[in-house]
């Protein structure tokens, strides 16, 4: 404790932490809380080749039409699903169909024709 302008003060006062953390510096949890676990599988996760990244987003596109109906996916969209290799994807579905009707030009035509299967509106 040190003496500040005729007040005791303390280093760790109530007052200068930070909100969320304890005296000790890490962050406060109610009482009974179970900490958070780490992933049980510790195996990394592996590069995708060009084909396998395509077919998470075409996958998430077609969960959604078959949930909604259509590809009018709103920009802001989030689609989250399990990948091919087991991992969870959050894909951004929104940004994706709109980047991808953008570059209809530079897609292959089997994408094209995979996209037209699905009810693609390119323009």
């Amino acid at each position: 404790m040190r003496r500040r302008h005729g007040r005791i003060s303390s280093t760790n006062s109530d007052e200068t932490r930070k909100p969320g953390k304890s005296a000790g510096g890490s962050p406060t949890r109610p009482p009974g809380t179970p900490r958070p676990r780490r992933s049980t599988s510790r195996r990394p996760r592996r590069r995708r080749t060009r084909e396998q990244a395509w077919a998470i987003p075409v996958g998430a596109a077609a969960a959604h039409r078959t949930r909604v109906g259509h590809l009018e996916v709103p920009r802001a969209h989030v689609e989250s699903v399990v990948a091919f290799d087991g991992w969870p994807e959050d894909v951004r579905l929104g940004v994706w169909v709109t980047t991808t009707r953008s570059r209809r030009a530079k897609l292959s035509a089997e994408r094209i024709a995979e996209l037209d299967a699905l009810g693609m509106r390119w323009t």
